[in-house]
């Protein structure tokens, strides 16, 4: 859809919000389209006036936040450039671009890196070369991360790092050892946490997919990726959804849903399939149940925790988009 079509459409949708009476029908039935163009209205009622997008209405402007929502519209065709997205002349790109909100852990740099990548800006941040700086943390290991910071031991500031990497089109140096020492920290149950000796969780788990993917490994064939696939089926609930752990009471979550989309996506793997549903219910039905009237997806039902980023990161699986947003799948169509 062209973006002033688009756009068309948000400013009915909005008619339709602010006319009592008047609603939209269940959203677990409705077409990913029409979800999507939803949530991007939401995004949309949101934008800050600098550009910028907060945690929640009304909030100040993050760059961890706008780096996920330029990831989503990227993933949904949107020129970040239209007057639609540049309240008071300002774009999220340019708020990105001026922002003076320190970056300190690795998964900071790669973030932000993986945001401007998605809008194909330059990868700077402040003046310092993302890149470069995400580049000079490997570790003789394969390891990516900032041992002076702690993260010697961190699995996800590596596997967020080769992600960035790639979205910036660089070649990962040694990359059979990136993929190695990855392969290496996964837990007996198939799954990965985000740290070395922590249990196995299902969004880093479906992150570690997506990673090993880009990384070389072939989905059809690594014993690894299919015990990783296995654990993420016993992650999944009554209701379709998946649960990331019991730290969260064991719920399905929109956020975990999101990651694991993904993950399936990056894998070949059809996310809506009987052999990822249960009684009919999958990830995607229980995704779009939890998309609140007003476009953004609650965390859990009636819930909202983080709803921009919450959907941010449901607009991409939404899409059918695996990570980094602006590289095709390794793995193909899913089958």
């Amino acid at each position: 859809m062209k973006n002033k079509l688009r756009m068309v459409l948000l400013l009915a949708l909005m008619l339709i919000f602010t006319i009592p009476g008047i609603g939209i029908a269940n959203t677990a039935n409705a077409p990913n389209p029409e979800s999507v163009d939803r949530a991007l209205l939401y995004l949309h009622s949101v934008q800050n006036s600098d550009g910028g997008f907060p945690s929640a209405k009304g909030g100040v402007s993050s760059n961890a936040v706008t780096s996920w929502v330029l990831m989503a519209l990227a993933a949904s065709g949107e020129d970040i450039k239209a007057k639609e997205w540049a309240p008071a002349g300002n774009t999220a790109l340019n708020y990105l671009q001026s922002c003076k909100q320190p970056l300190t852990g690795s998964c900071d740099y790669a973030r932000t890196l993986l945001g401007l990548k998605a809008v194909k800006a330059a990868g700077k941040y402040q003046n310092q070369d993302l890149i470069q700086k995400i580049a000079s943390c490997q570790q003789s290991s394969g390891q990516y991360g900032q041992l002076s910071k702690g993260e010697k031991s961190f699995i996800n500031t590596h596997m967020w790092s080769v992600i960035a990497l790639y979205s910036a089109g660089q070649e990962i140096t040694n990359k059979a050892k990136a993929r190695d020492w990855l392969l290496k920290v996964q837990n007996k149950d198939g799954g990965f946490g985000w740290c070395e000796g922590l249990a196995s969780d299902a969004d880093d788990t479906a992150v570690a997919l997506q990673v090993l993917v880009l990384l070389g490994e072939n989905p059809s064939k690594s014993a690894s990726i299919s015990k990783a696939l296995s654990y993420l089926k016993t992650c999944q609930k009554e209701d379709g959804g998946f649960s990331s752990s019991s730290l969260y009471g064991n719920k399905s979550n929109a956020s975990t849903d999101s990651w694991v989309i993904q993950g399936l996506l990056a894998c070949g793997e059809n996310p809506k399939a009987e052999k990822w549903s249960v009684k009919g219910k999958n990830a995607v039905t229980h995704l779009l149940s939890l998309q609140s009237q007003s476009g953004y997806f609650n965390w859990i039902p009636k819930t909202a925790a983080s709803p921009v980023i919450t959907t941010a990161y449901a607009v991409m699986a939404l899409k059918g988009t695996a990570l980094p947003v602006n590289l095709k799948s390794a793995a193909g169509k899913s089958k």
